[in-house]
């Protein structure tokens, strides 16, 4: 059956790749960036402009009548130091990586129905994080955790979805990736050699053609698992995960990603805070005294001391206990003796 699958992204890279296969199957491909070409089957649109990707999604629904497959593909790389990469930066990043995504999605749910999908492209950093790529891999975990959820929201509905984490890729993501080299003798020169260091590997990097063939076979199955790896190397670093401690594996991934001193740091203290400056203090204006005026003095009562009655203290005596007389105990046999003298 001919499928109308919308790819984002879908005019370079993993997107175009994807594109190719699926024309190739037969189906109707629509794809959405944003560049301007001759393609009827091509729309033009900012994936930070919310309401023209609702235009989008819109007319592609409503022209086609459905949308059977998702493909969330359009995606924009970031490194640099955390403290010190632009605020404006980080905001466009989170726009196309993240709402560009979501926007997408909220729009084209109501164009899909049982058996459709949702495949959203998010990142192996998303499962391994490296130092200097931090807003990157935030943003590309926030996808990840998206599909998830959805996964759950919508599977009564018979709409699957699924995330796919690959690798590097050789494309073109690494020479439009925004770049920040600012640093400081607190980081001395560990970005710029673990940036020669990253891209110094482009070579030998999965092509985009191979990464491409990967997912279009995950996504011919009937049943899909919620995430799948592309790239030996990055499921055997999952693997890993499971059975070593996080601190261990974050610190061997720090020292090969994290670049090294190519000079001793010579001040590991905190940097010195750029003073600020203070407006100027407004001039004091003289306080008026008022005058102090003294309470007047009260005359004290005189106290006058009463006499004290003596209490007299009473004495209570005691009832004094009757004291018995003891009994007398009499001779029986004497009583009789005077008894019988009287007689005589």
């Amino acid at each position: 059956m001919n499928k109308i699958v919308v790819i984002t992204g879908g005019t370079s890279g993993i997107g175009l790749e994807l594109k190719k296969l699926f024309e190739a199957n037969g189906d109707t491909v629509l794809t959405v960036s944003k560049r301007e070409l001759s393609d009827e089957n091509h729309y033009s649109c900012d994936m930070r402009n919310e309401l023209k990707v609702k235009q989008v999604i819109n007319g592609i629904g409503q022209k086609f009548g459905r949308i059977d497959l998702l493909i969330n593909s359009a995606g924009l790389g970031m490194s640099g130091i955390t403290e010190f990469v632009p605020t404006d930066d980080i905001i466009k990043l989170t726009e196309v990586d993240y709402f560009g995504v979501l926007y997408t999605i909220r729009s084209a749910i109501r164009f899909m129905s049982e058996g459709s999908r949702i495949v959203n492209i998010s990142s192996a950093m998303a499962l391994f994080p490296v130092p200097f790529r931090s807003i990157y891999g935030s943003l590309k975990s926030a996808v990840l955790s998206l599909s998830y959820s959805l996964r759950m929201e919508l599977k009564p509905m018979g709409i699957d979805v699924v995330a796919i984490c690959p690798g590097d890729i050789k494309t073109n993501f690494t020479e439009n990736r925004i770049k920040n080299f600012e640093t400081s003798e607190r980081y001395g020169d560990r970005l710029a050699t673990a940036t020669e260091k990253s891209d110094g590997r482009e070579n030998k990097r999965m092509s985009a053609e191979k990464c491409a063939l990967a997912i279009y076979k995950k996504l011919l199955k009937n049943k899909c698992k919620p995430m799948y790896i592309i790239g030996g190397k990055y499921k055997f670093l999952h693997f890993l995960t499971r059975i070593t401690p996080k601190s261990w594996l974050l610190g061997i991934t720090g020292k090969i990603y994290g670049g090294q001193f190519v000079a001793k740091v010579k001040n590991t203290k905190p940097a010195d805070p750029v003073p600020i400056p203070q407006p100027a203090p407004a001039p004091r204006q003289p306080i008026a005294q008022e005058p102090i005026i003294e309470p007047e003095k009260q005359e004290e009562p005189v106290v006058v001391e009463q006499p004290k009655e003596e209490v007299k203290e009473e004495k209570v005596e005691q009832p004094k206990e009757e004291k018995k007389p003891a009994k007398k105990e009499e001779s029986t046999s004497g009583l009789f003796k005077m008894i019988n003298k009287m007689k005589k």
